[in-house]
């Protein structure tokens, strides 16, 4: 044991800093971020199924601009897959 108390190898962990391309606050901010859209996804699935069971007119609106989302997203990636692949079933 050293005079800190900590053995080599554990003195040496404790001395490596994990650096990243970030600036520093960087990386929060985009935790901080994701966890926002995701609590916005968790609450549109919530109002979704609170409007199929005849919730407020309010959760009705936010379903709706959900499953728009949703569906805007979806073709996207279609669109997005037909273009990384342009093999198709008119090749026979």
């Amino acid at each position: 044991m050293t005079r800190a108390g900590l053995s080599g190898p554990e003195k040496i962990i404790r001395n490596v800093r994990v650096t990243g391309p970030c600036e520093p606050g960087v990386g929060n901010m985009i935790i901080a971020v994701l966890l926002g859209v995701l609590v916005l996804v968790i609450g549109g699935c919530a109002c979704v199924f609170w409007a199929e069971r005849g919730g407020p007119r309010w959760a009705r609106v936010v379903a709706a601009v959900t499953l728009t989302a949703s569906e805007l997203l979806r073709s996207a990636d279609k669109k997005r897959n037909r273009g990384l692949n342009p093999s198709s079933q008119d090749d026979d």
